[in-house]
């Protein structure tokens, strides 16, 4: 609507999607603000029920979570606020055959509790520019939020302790966004961790820590590769509950394979591209490598759970 109303004042200021060229088309990004408002306004109007929808029953809400992205304006905070969309690389649920899409994600909890309980997406793929998407969780099945996640964060005393001694002797904490990465058929939770020096003139934020949350497992290591291959070998490590009276011990299992690790550094190496592609302008290569990327980190999550 905006387009065609400025397209009646301005006849000549738009030119029509149908001219612009394949390379053009494929850096198309769909825009994150209308992408909030439709989100908004679907959280209450995906009740169809005109009963429901009067009570605000399964109304839903964007999560609030503590997030100080050391680029917004105004400078980073860590008060709470309502998580942003973020770009993500996924196959749609039913089209894993299809490949993965390059879409713009946000998830949704319940108006009045923390845990996810659905997501949206808008696809930016040339071919399906535009297409919203939606997944609602079954009723059954308990899903942490970001809330959930930041709440497990910051029980964890070794980083909690870790975190305290940074933040001191002239340096400030910087919360980076909280991010659920689908990951097969759960989520994958990273936070980075920023310093930044106290000092005028000097305040510019360094990653320092990067948090990878995988299930019940919170682990916090100097870089990516490093908290999810932690966070993997601890979910196999996890000690299993004492054999009831007359059952058989199972045998122990055998530590992560050495091709879950191969992978996950693998993963980190696609990450480090996609971030000099993103440098120096190349949306195209950007895109390709985050997809390499999360393709070893799905190969290394099925790696992980074949383990013998």
């Amino acid at each position: 609507p905006l387009i065609n109303a400025w397209g009646e004042i301005f006849p000549d200021l738009l030119t029509p999607l149908e001219e612009a060229s394949p390379e053009l088309r494929e850096h198309f990004r769909y825009p994150e603000d209308i992408f909030l408002v439709q989100a908004r306004q679907f959280s209450s109007y995906h009740v169809t029920n005109p009963g429901q929808f009067y009570f605000g029953e399964d109304f839903w809400s964007l999560p609030i979570v503590a997030q100080g992205d050391p680029g917004i304006e105004g400078g980073p905070t860590n008060e709470p606020v309502q998580l942003e969309p973020y770009y993500v690389l996924l196959p749609l649920p039913g089209e894993e055959a299809q490949g993965e899409r390059f879409m713009l994600f946000i998830p949704f909890t319940p108006a009045d509790r923390p845990n996810m309980v659905a997501w949206m997406a808008a696809v930016s793929d040339p071919d399906q520019y535009g297409r919203m998407v939606s997944f609602e969780f079954p009723l059954e099945r308990a899903v942490p939020g970001p809330q959930n996640v930041a709440a497990f964060i910051s029980q964890e005393t070794e980083i909690a302790r870790e975190i305290s001694l940074l933040d001191q002797l002239g340096s400030n904490v910087i919360y980076g966004d909280l991010l659920a990465i689908p990951v097969g058929r759960s989520f994958l939770y990273v936070q980075p961790l920023y310093l930044e020096s106290a000092q005028a003139g000097s305040a510019i934020p360094e990653l320092q820590r990067v948090v990878v949350v995988n299930g019940d497992t919170v682990v916090m290591e100097p870089t990516l590769e490093e908290a999810l291959a932690r966070a993997f070998a601890l979910e196999e490590e996890e000690p299993e509950q004492p054999p009831e009276p007359g059952e058989e011990p199972e045998e122990p299992q055998e530590p992560v394979p050495g091709d879950v690790a191969q992978l996950l550094a693998e993963a980190q190496g696609h990450f480090e591209l996609a971030q000099a592609a993103l440098e120096r302008g190349d949306l195209g290569e950007y895109q390709r490598q985050i997809g390499l990327a999360e393709e070893a980190i799905a190969a290394a999550v099925e790696a992980a759970g074949a383990a013998p």
